[in-house]
């Protein structure tokens, strides 16, 4: 395959004409004047450009370009329009944006790495020197294609250590608890014991992360302690907010003079509900 490949870019530059691309769910064909050439859909990825409509095809191990036209010249299914071939191909595709340029990659063969403060998508074929795509987490879709509800993601998610310390700050109803907080950007401890007040709501701790997270993130508390589990429907974690997210009350009392501990576990992507 790599050696077809190989061969098809070299003849695609020597400038063939009238060539037109079909792409269904396992195969990509590409039409010339003289023969017809089918790579399958696992092995490529796809580029539009916007700016010029032209249309890339290229192998994931290689990355040699085996098709570059008009976006006019590729047929999906029966769709017309640009927009309608665009949807279609990130229904079953990873999406990601630099500038004018969409990228639809294969869900099954890249990984996806986070590096801060960039996200990068990885070919998983062979041994890959550089990555596919660099970028931000806000320009890369994972919340359609990659997702299965009988086997959850259909890539490796690999998050980067941030090794810098949050911060913990105490808020105004919590001012006479004692504070017992450590952790950094990816996880930590939230550790306090109660003062004499119970019946506490709201926002009780702000965490302050050592770098802005992607939209979407969340946090995972776990229960360090048998109280703490009792009363794991009392806390929970409030969305974060570029650098901060809180630990709140619902309202339903803590018991006083009580030492709560968990640990919390940030995530950098929204997952599929």
């Amino acid at each position: 395959m790599k050696n077809l490949l190989f061969v098809f870019a070299l003849l695609l530059s020597a400038g063939l004409s009238a060539q037109t691309l079909t792409i269904n769910t396992a195969t990509a064909t590409v039409e010339t004047s003289t023969k017809y050439i089918v790579f399958p859909v696992s092995k490529l990825y796809f580029t539009y450009n916007s700016d010029n409509s032209k249309f890339e095809v290229r192998d994931l191990l290689g990355r040699s370009v085996v098709y570059s036209a008009a976006i006019s010249t590729v047929s999906i299914d029966t769709f017309t329009t640009v927009t309608n071939k665009l949807n279609a191909l990130e229904a079953t595709h990873i999406r990601a944006v630099t500038g004018t340029t969409t990228y639809f990659f294969p869900q099954g063969n890249v990984s996806i790495r986070q590096r801060y403060p960039y996200v990068e998508v990885w070919s998983t074929n062979g041994e890959a020197k550089s990555s596919l795509w660099t970028g931000s987490a806000d320009d890369l879709d994972l919340d359609t294609s990659i997702y299965d509800s009988a086997v959850g993601y259909q890539c490796d998610l690999v998050s980067s250590l941030d090794l810098d310390q949050a911060v913990f700050t105490a808020n105004d109803s919590i001012k006479n608890a004692t504070l017992a907080c450590y952790g950094n950007g990816l996880v930590g401890r939230i550790g306090f014991t109660t003062g004499s007040a119970t019946g506490l709501s709201g926002p009780l701790i702000t965490v302050t992360l050592p770098r802005e997270v992607p939209d979407g993130s969340f946090v995972f508390l776990y229960q360090r302690n048998a109280i703490s589990g009792a009363h794991a429907t009392r806390l929970y974690a409030g969305t974060v907010n570029k650098r901060q997210w809180t630990v709140a009350a619902t309202g339903t009392a803590l018991s006083a003079s009580t030492a709560y501990a968990y640990d919390y576990l940030i995530v950098g992507y929204r997952w599929a509900d």
